[in-house]
C-alpha cells in the first residue's frame, strides 16, 4: 500500500452574510402624469390613420395589435400606479420584493423625468434598465450607498429613445 499524502482541506469557509437594508423608500411604481382630452383625441386620431393604413396594407392582425397597445396605453394613462416599497440592501436593490443582485448592475444615474427626480439603473438583465422614482429627501443617501458598489456613470441615449422623445414632444399635452 502506498502512502498519499492527506489532501488539505481549505481553511476558509464560505460565510453567508445577512441581507441589511441600506435605504428604504415608498414612491410611485412607474411615472404618471394625468392628461387632457386634447391628448386622447390626437392619440386615437393617430392610431385610427395609421390603423387604417396598417388595414389597406397588411389585413386586420396588425391593426387588432395596434388597437390592443392603444387600450394599454390608455389605461396606464388613466389608472395611478400604487405606492411600492424601494430598499437598496448589501445583497442589492428590491423592488416590491423582487431582488436584482449587485452582479447584474453595472452602473446608475440620476435624471428627472415628469417633475419627478428618476433613478435609472442600468442592468445586464432583461428588460435592461430599470427607472426608480426617488424620493427627493433621499437622493444623496441613495447615491452613496449605490457607489460603494456600482459606479454613477450615464448610459448613452439609444435611438429608440431619441426617436421616442422626438415623437413625444409633437404630440399635443405630452
Amino acid at each position: 500500500m502506498t502512502n498519499m499524502p492527506a489532501q488539505e482541506e481549505s481553511k476558509e469557509t464560505p460565510r453567508y452574510t445577512p441581507e441589511r437594508d441600506l435605504v428604504i423608500w415608498e414612491a410611485p411604481s412607474r411615472h404618471f402624469k394625468k392628461r387632457g382630452r386634447e391628448f386622447y383625441i390626437s392619440i386615437f386620431a393617430i392610431v385610427a390613420l395609421v390603423g387604417f393604413i396598417f388595414l389597406i396594407i397588411e389585413g386586420i392582425m396588425p391593426v387588432i395589435l395596434l388597437a390592443s397597445l392603444t387600450f394599454l396605453f390608455y389605461v396606464l394613462s388613466t389608472v395611478e400606479p400604487d405606492k411600492i416599497q424601494y430598499k437598496i440592501t448589501n445583497k442589492g436593490i428590491k423592488i416590491a420584493e423582487k431582488i436584482t443582485e449587485w452582479d447584474f448592475i453595472s452602473n446608475f444615474w440620476f435624471s428627472e423625468k415628469s417633475g419627478a427626480i428618476t433613478l435609472n439603473i442600468q442592468t445586464l438583465l432583461f428588460p435592461g434598465k430599470l427607472e426608480l422614482i426617488v424620493d427627493g429627501g433621499k437622493r444623496k443617501e441613495i447615491k452613496k450607498n449605490l457607489l460603494k458598489y456600482v459606479p454613477e456613470e450615464k448610459t448613452p441615449t439609444s435611438s429608440g429613445e431619441k426617436a421616442l422623445k422626438w415623437v413625444s414632444k409633437r404630440i399635443p399635452g405630452y
